[in-house]
């Protein structure tokens, strides 16, 4: 996406021609001393529907009129293809038309400027991707929570659905405060409602009303700032991704009370992490993967236990970990048929291995202390860009900037130092 910043506002929308047209007639018809009938009848039509679009517009909020995706359709508008051009416009009016052409609902951190004035193109990008161009100006970043999409600041979108994975284990954990969380209030804390709420609302007023919503008591609600915010809509939304929405925008979350029925909200801890275990990919010990994680996530707890790895960090590590450990696809039937890859990112080569062994099926071996000795290292980020390239071209994107040589053999990539 091509994207420049500016700081004059954006021209506001021009009179469309009808309704120019019809104060055009009205003006000359009333200087000419006459009012012709057929013209009086389209006026009077005119004015009727009017007047039924502002009483439905009284009636029902503005969220409402478009219906948002939720569930797998929403999960495959994520990744739908979507090209288009902005000029001069602002960050809240490039994202809402995203979001109406998209039918995705979208929530803006309120650290985030909206009135930033934008020209941006996007070309054959996902939503998802395109979201975070747009948004990346501000070092923000975009993520996918629910049936919703939250732009917010890096930090809090790395944070937000660890503290969401958190909240809703608490519920099933007994050695927290809210044991003993009977099944059907569980139920309902986990049923997906719809939540909206209008332009210049406050989010302690949001806060309240989603607590309403699931049947909470609210201790602490004073934490919360006053502000004023724009109107959105959270569709199919559970009691833990509707409060941890609005509170992260404060750094703030919550902690459950007297068996479900209450929250306390609170400051967020410095570290945010979960622990799960984990089994290693196929054809791999533990002790291999384990030192094939760390490489690619340095910032995680990762320890052998027997066959098992115990790993402590964010969700998204989690999810990506438990895709590594699937089996590969299986290759083409026609042995013709060459796989061919395309790619444009920026990130550590070792997360780049991870997608590769993911996509290609194959796995990387490599003499992890050799590396380091030649001070080859795999936590450095690299640029590729490649469009329908085949295996080779990609392995050389990522591993020529860093020096290292490699061989494939079947669905083994051995990594060596180069000369």
């Amino acid at each position: 996406m091509s994207r420049k910043q500016h700081s004059r506002h954006a021209p506001r929308d021009e009179p469309s021609q009808d309704a120019t047209s019809i104060g055009h007639s009205a003006h000359h018809a009333e200087r000419d001393g006459y009012v012709n009938l057929n013209q009086t009848g389209r006026w009077a039509m005119a004015a009727i529907v009017i007047g039924l679009v502002l009483c439905l517009s009284q009636l029902l909020p503005a969220a409402e009129t478009i219906d948002k995706l939720a569930g797998k359709p929403f999960t495959d508008a994520l990744e739908r293809s979507l090209s288009g051009t902005w000029e001069n416009l602002s960050l809240r009016a490039i994202t809402t038309r995203v979001g109406t052409t998209q039918r995705v609902a979208l929530l803006l951190d309120r650290r985030l400027d909206p009135d930033l004035e934008l020209s941006a193109q996007a070309q054959n990008q996902t939503t998802l991707n395109c979201l975070r161009d747009l948004v990346s100006v501000q070092q923000g970043n975009a993520v996918a929570v629910g049936n919703t999409i939250y732009l917010g600041p890096t930090t809090a979108c790395g944070r937000l659905r660890t503290l969401i994975e958190l909240r809703r284990d608490e519920l099933s954990d007994s050695a927290n405060g809210a044991a003993k969380v009977p099944q059907r209030r569980m139920f309902d804390l986990n049923k997906r409602t719809t939540i909206r709420w209008e332009d210049l609302e406050p989010p302690r007023e949001i806060v309240r009303k989603i607590a309403e919503q699931f049947a909470l008591k609210v201790e602490q609600l004073e934490l919360v700032p006053h502000d004023l915010w724009a109107g959105a809509t959270l569709p199919q939304a559970t009691a833990s991704e509707a409060l941890s929405l609005v509170l992260i925008q404060f750094d703030l979350t919550f902690e459950w009370l007297d068996r479900g029925n209450g929250i306390r909200i609170a400051k967020t801890p410095e570290r945010i992490v979960i622990s799960k275990f984990h089994t290693p990919p196929r054809g791999s010990t533990a002790a291999q993967a384990a030192e094939r994680w760390r490489e690619a996530y340095p910032d995680a707890e990762i320890e052998v236990d027997k066959s098992r790895i115990r790993v402590v960090g964010t969700i998204e590590q989690h999810e990506e970990l438990d895709r590594s450990a699937l089996p590969p696809k299986a290759a083409p039937k026609n042995s013709k048929e060459r796989r061919v890859y395309s790619l444009k990112v920026k990130a550590s080569v070792s997360a780049l291995m991870q997608a590769i062994e993911k996509t290609a099926g194959v796995q990387f071996e490599y003499d992890a202390a050799a590396l380091r000795k030649a001070e080859v290292d795999l936590a450095k980020p690299v640029s590729v860009d490649v469009k329908e390239a085949p295996l080779e071209t990609l392995l050389d994107a990522v591993f020529s900037p860093l020096g290292v040589k490699y061989e494939v053999d079947g669905k083994t990539v051995r990594l060596k130092p180069g000369p």
